[in-house]
């Protein structure tokens, strides 16, 4: 087995990718700018290859912070890539997923070893993980990037989706009410009662500043026009690539959340009392419709 390390301090991937020929796993680390560019870059560059990708640093004498860095391996590799979905809210639904990809490859702990990217909630991540290799011995290696967002074979994967994926479908099966876990935390994911913390929607530092995750903003969709007293009102779609809930506030208005996790823009119309109202919701967004 060889390993492959390439940089950019300017974020370009062309360069960080320089001399790179027939990997057959890559990780990347990028910036939170250009992180999704990125992985489409490189699924274009190199198709079909299994690869992993986080928001975060990279170094191996140097340091880049915002550039965006390569990993990869060659030579008498064999590699799957994956990811488990909504691992928060529900730790083994994609389980089989891993478990399938162990007999894919014929893992064994002599010869094997499971790398991680995780969006958040590690402790879950790893459990779960772990739960699936402890059979086979495998060791698990890996961390946690920033920005609640990881990639597996081109395609972004965000922890906020999941959030409002299980929003969405609660609401509709008769939720009323919602708790986060922990909606702010410390730098360290504290104050904790687990190994290695949580994460959250606001981290908040020493000095009592703070930094947003994208899942604040997904949760404020439905907190800040679902308003208290709001009834959940039927609704019926013409294709199952959008997925929505609606709601009547007090004052009258109609609220609808929509989220489209595909990588397609939807273009739709919204039918009521007669009246049409044409919409798009781009690709990978969550959008808030009120009519009043």
């Amino acid at each position: 087995m060889r390993q492959f390390f390439g940089m950019s301090p300017s974020g370009n991937l062309e360069e960080a990718v320089r001399g790179l020929k027939s990997p057959q796993l890559i990780m990347l680390m990028s910036n939170n700018e250009q992180f999704e560019a990125h992985v489409k870059k490189l699924e274009s560059l190199f198709p079909g290859v299994p690869s992993i990708g986080c928001i975060g640093m990279s170094y191996d004498v140097r340091v880049v912070e915002k550039g965006v860095g390569v990993i990869a391996y060659y030579d008498g590799v064999s590699a799957v890539a994956n990811v488990l979905e909504n691992v928060s809210v529900m730790p083994v639904k994609y389980i089989g997923r891993l478990q399938q990809d162990i007999r894919a490859i014929k893992s064994s702990g002599r010869d094997t070893v499971c790398i991680d990217f995780c969006s958040g909630n590690d402790a879950c991540v790893l459990t779960t993980i772990y739960s699936a290799l402890q059979r086979s011995n495998i060791s698990l290696v890996g961390g946690t990037g920033d920005g609640g967002k990881i990639s597996a074979n081109g395609r972004v994967y965000e922890d906020a989706v999941a959030y409002a994926h299980d929003i969405i479908g609660n609401l509709n099966a008769g939720l009323n009410r919602w708790i986060d876990w922990n909606f702010c935390v410390d730098q360290n994911g504290g104050p904790r009662h687990v190994p290695g913390g949580f994460t959250a929607s606001m981290i908040v530092g020493e000095d009592g500043s703070y930094r947003k995750d994208l899942t604040f903003d997904y949760i404020g969709h439905f907190s800040k026009y679902i308003l208290p007293g709001a009834v959940r009102i039927g609704h019926s779609r013409c294709d199952d690539k959008v997925e929505m809930t609606a709601a009547k506030n007090p004052d009258g208005s109609v609220v609808m959340v929509l989220l489209n996790k595909h990588q397609e823009d939807s273009a739709y119309a919204i039918r009521m009392q007669g009246q049409v109202i044409r919409i798009s919701v781009p690709a990978r967004t969550i959008s808030t419709i009120v009519i009043r």
